[in-house]
């Protein structure tokens, strides 16, 4: 799947004339079926066969021995496309690329089969979804069991016929970044999770803003066989320059020895801060940098992309010399094609990614970037209230965000100018929603369509524990949507909905349906324009009638459905209360009214901080920075949020915004 060759298939295929079209496996608690999995198998196989095991337990009762002897009948042959030989049936696809994948009926069983161990266990979770599980969520402790449904069956048959996927998007990625509530427990249960429906690269940062706090170091030694034995993509880095290069090191003197090394302000002072580029244009400085990146790569063998991102907000260095490399992106560019050589002598199979963000969006002008670099494209500051492609999106957004159209207009000068792979890093889930609950299956459906027209190679998203449930429908159909764009949206919310929601699953269905009307449109969202009052009321209106609908449905649920109908239930209440103070802004309340009603919602969420819908760990969902939204406050300790400490140092630069 190359720059013009990643529109790709996900499909069913339907069997003809093939014995045993639909196999029993299981006849009222009974099977003469067995699990073939190769002496030799990866990894990733074996897991591939053990859940194969697993779950047919789980539903049946029934426990399926594994066998290393295919010289038998009613096998389920579970094993990567190089350890089934050419034995294959005849409505086998081909396997082409690594995520390529089949689950076949045919005459001596079921052939449960990747082009690699990871996508043959991408092929035994698709077989296990043809048996009619439903993998929702990962199993964080907050869902007491729910995220995930197992039918109970005596008997099992597999109805599909055939199942043949070709991931359209390379890289389907799930990113750490701020981990407000992350740790070794249920990064281990989102691991898990993760090859269930279909991502396959996990993004943990170095150190996050250099803080301390969420680094890879943490929890490498216990989350990399985790990953490893998945075929998981292990992504380290972010926005790191200082990480590499800065004042603290050489026991605080390195400033003091190479002053030269640091970025010059428009005066000429170097500065020693590390939202400070290092000075690129300086020879010494650059070798200083990759000798660190070198050391850090070569004793983490496990990193298989690593991401050397300039600072999040980044001040680039004004003196002459760094002024005749470019634009920022030509300095990257750069920066990355004298590292790329370097790397590949010590850590040839490793993946170097830039970013294309803020003052980086541009492509480079002046510069060539080598095509093994992967860029992170990163459409920030966008008005959700439109895809970023859509015309109809305003030329000006509000405040300091980008028109949508100039994003898009980005991405394809980045395409025109870059034949290396490109993946999107989304924001399906913002930090600064604050766990509002923008519900986006279809907006993300139709800019995937849009990402693989142009085409990209990839998507991203962060990912949250703690406010998992607010966004858990965006996740689960993100997943789904990397692998085919084209599919029924609404045939794969019902599916969602009928295993989460139970007989409630229409009025659920419906619910979210409204909130992702409402909430982009008429909600406190970045970027988005404040509405006339009356146009707000009108959209609680119909939000509220959507809550009364679902209220009235609970009670045919069973109690763990009702639990998750509660926990939608709360999401709404949140978006209500917002609405009411957007109207109440939208009137001109006075500033007493609106700190009043945003306390009682801030009361709101933080009695509910436990239930997986809101984000309140780390003051992400303050009452500062609640009232914030409202145009009331600034947000405690904002500048520390975001690295910024020495802001006041340099007023020019762009602040980011997470």
């Amino acid at each position: 799947m190359g720059r013009f060759g990643c529109i790709a298939i996900s499909l069913v295929l339907m069997v003809a004339s093939v014995v045993r079209a639909q196999p029993v496996i299981v006849e009222k608690g009974e099977s003469p079926w067995a699990i073939y999995s190769p002496a030799d198998a990866s990894p990733a196989e074996k897991l591939a066969a053990e859940e194969v095991v697993r779950y047919i337990h789980e539903i049946s009762g029934v426990q399926l021995p594994i066998v290393h002897d295919r010289e038998r009948d009613n096998l389920l042959i579970v094993a990567a496309e190089a350890n089934v030989g050419l034995r294959v049936p005849g409505n086998f696809v081909r396997l082409d690329e690594p995520d390529d994948y089949n689950v076949v009926a045919a005459a001596n069983g079921v052939w449960i089969c990747g082009k690699t161990g990871s996508s043959t266990l991408n092929a035994a979770y698709a077989f296990l979804d043809a048996l009619g599980c439903r993998f929702l969520a990962p199993q964080y402790d907050h869902y007491r069991g729910s995220a995930e449904i197992v039918p109970k069956a005596p008997s099992i048959t597999f109805t599909a016929g055939a199942i043949a996927a070709r991931p359209a998007l390379r890289y389907r990625k799930l990113y750490v970044e701020e981990g407000h509530s992350d740790d070794e427990a249920n990064l281990r249960q989102m691991i898990e999770w993760m090859p269930k429906v279909g991502y396959n690269v996990l993004v943990v940062p170095m150190d996050y803003q250099g803080r301390g706090r969420v680094r890879w170091d943490t929890w490498r030694e216990a989350l990399t066989p985790e990953l490893q034995q998945r075929g998981i993509i292990i992504e380290v880095g972010g926005h790191g320059y200082q990480n590499f290069l800065n004042a603290e090191m050489e026991d605080a003197t390195l400033f003091q020895k190479h002053p030269e090394f640091f970025g010059a302000d428009r005066q000429g002072r170097r500065r020693p801060e590390h939202r400070h580029a290092f000075c690129s244009s300086n020879p010494g400085a650059v070798d200083y940098l990759a000798n660190n990146v070198i050391e850090y790569v070569q004793a983490r063998p496990e990193i298989q992309i690593f991401d050397l991102w300039p600072p999040d907000g980044v001040r680039w260095c004004q003196c002459e010399a760094c002024a005749e490399l470019g634009t920022p992106s030509d300095r990257q560019a750069l920066l990355l094609n004298e590292l790329r050589p370097k790397l590949l002598a010590v850590r040839p199979d490793l993946t170097l990614e830039g970013i294309a963000y803020h003052d980086l969006k541009n492509p480079p002008q002046k510069v060539k970037l080598d095509p093994s670099v992967l860029i992170d494209f990163c459409p920030s500051r966008q008005n959700f209230e439109f895809t970023v492609h859509d015309p109809a999106a305003p030329t000006r957004a509000e405040g300091d965000g980008y028109p949508n159209g100039e994003l898009a207009a980005k991405l394809k000068a980045w395409r025109q100018n870059f034949d290396g792979d490109i993946s999107i890093y989304s924001y399906y889930r913002r930090y600064a929603w604050d766990s509002l609950p923008l519900v986006l299956p279809r907006f993300m459906q139709a800019e995937l369509k849009f990402y693989t027209s142009v085409p990209v190679q990839g998507i991203s998203t962060y990912c949250e524990p703690a406010d998992w449930f607010a966004y858990e429908l965006n996740h689960y159909v993100l997943a789904n949507l990397a692998a085919d764009p084209e599919q029924d949206i609404d045939a794969l919310i019902g599916k969602f909905c009928d295993a989460r929601y139970g007989p409630t699953a229409k009025q659920a269905a419906a619910t979210l349906e409204v909130m992702a009307q409402v909430v982009p449109t008429y909600c406190s969202v970045p970027y988005v324009a404040l509405k006339p009052k009356d146009q707000i009321e009108a959209a609680h209106a119909k939000l509220s009638a959507a809550e009364e609908e679902l209220r009235a449905a609970k009670p045919s649920a069973d109690e763990m459905q009702q639990r998750n109908i509660e926990r939608l239930l709360l999401s709404i209440q949140y978006a209500l209360g917002d609405l009411a103070i957007q109207a109440q802004r939208a009137g001109g309340a006075d500033e007493a009214t609106l700190r009043r009603e945003s306390a009682k919602l801030h009361v709101f969420v933080s009695q509910h901080k436990d239930e997986g819908v809101f984000l309140v760990k780390n003051n992400r969902l303050s009452l500062p920075r609640m009232q914030a939204r409202y145009g009331l406050a600034q947000p405690e300790n904002r500048a520390a949020d975001r690295g910024q400490r020495n802001a006041a140092a340099a007023p020019e630069a762009e602040a980011p915004l997470d």
